[in-house]
């Protein structure tokens, strides 16, 4: 009976952690809802993960570049000489665009992505224009409008050199490791990320200790065997947990009944 117990003991803890597991999934897969927005939303970009990087690893380098208005990944750079409309998701020819983006091959980019923009304009011009116009798409050798001359979806910095005064649009912050601006909802969804691999870490260390504390006990108590009482199943004793409980057998009196016999044995009545 007590074995019984134990098993449906056991089997009740690991459908509950069943359950948790489920749960937790459940729970990543609504953050996952949260994150995109029915619109059809993806890589908004983290702390931690650039939109751009994010794509690549979603879509194996098939979608290595990021519409920053309609907020979802694009397949391939625009060529020389055109520029890449976020409005329409295309391609626009523009025989003054240059320096837009660097080429897409092979599953990497031809050059590197961080400050391409510059490399190219320095290349170009001989160093005669160090600025980029992301209004025009053009290399230029001064600014009018400082904020024509910021990448969108990168933080204005009036010291390029004091992070602290760069600022971001509302509803963006500033990434401290790119200077990039990623939008401030997925700081708690990787915070919720970390709680729910915390939970199940925990949830599999509770089901890890009952289980290493049943197969143990499970060793230690073996079942009696047929034949032979339960305490003369091993000739050492077992420990405390595992000896069986001696029972006494009912104590009968030897003395005989007091009062007058039922029978009398050798007497008549007359």
């Amino acid at each position: 009976m007590l074995q019984r117990v134990e098993a449906m003991t056991f089997a009740t803890l690991f459908r509950t952690f069943l359950l948790m597991v489920r749960l937790l999934v459940a729970q990543h897969v609504l953050c996952l809802l949260c994150a995109g927005t029915a619109s059809g939303t993806e890589c908004l970009g983290s702390v931690d993960l650039t939109s751009e990087r994010c794509c690549q690893i979603l879509y194996n380098g098939n979608k290595s570049f990021y519409n920053k208005l309609t907020l979802t990944c694009r397949r391939n750079s625009c060529p020389w000489g055109t520029y890449f409309d976020e409005a329409s998701s295309e391609c626009v020819v523009d025989p003054g665009a240059e320096c837009v983006e660097p080429a897409f091959a092979d599953g990497d980019y031809e050059e590197a992505r961080e400050g391409y923009v510059a490399t190219c304009c320095n290349r170009t011009y001989n160093d005669t224009r160090p600025f980029y116009n992301y209004v025009k798409y053009k290399c230029t050798s001064y600014c009018p409008v400082p904020l024509d001359c910021v990448e969108p979806g990168w933080a204005y910095c009036v010291d390029p050199g004091d992070i602290a005064t760069c600022s971001c649009p509302v509803g963006l912050q500033v990434n401290g490791t790119d200077r990039s601006c990623v939008y401030v909802q997925t700081e708690m969804f990787g915070t919720w990320s970390l709680v729910g691999l915390a939970l199940i870490a925990f949830s599999c260390l509770v089901l890890g200790t009952v289980c290493v504390c049943y197969t143990i006990k499970s060793c230690c108590c073996p079942k009696p065997r047929h034949g032979r009482p339960p305490g003369m199943m091993h000739p050492y004793p077992m420990g405390a947990r595992c000896r069986p409980e001696m029972v006494r057998p009912p104590s009968y009196s030897h003395h005989r009944p007091k009062g007058p016999p039922s029978h009398s044995y050798g007497s008549r009545y007359y």
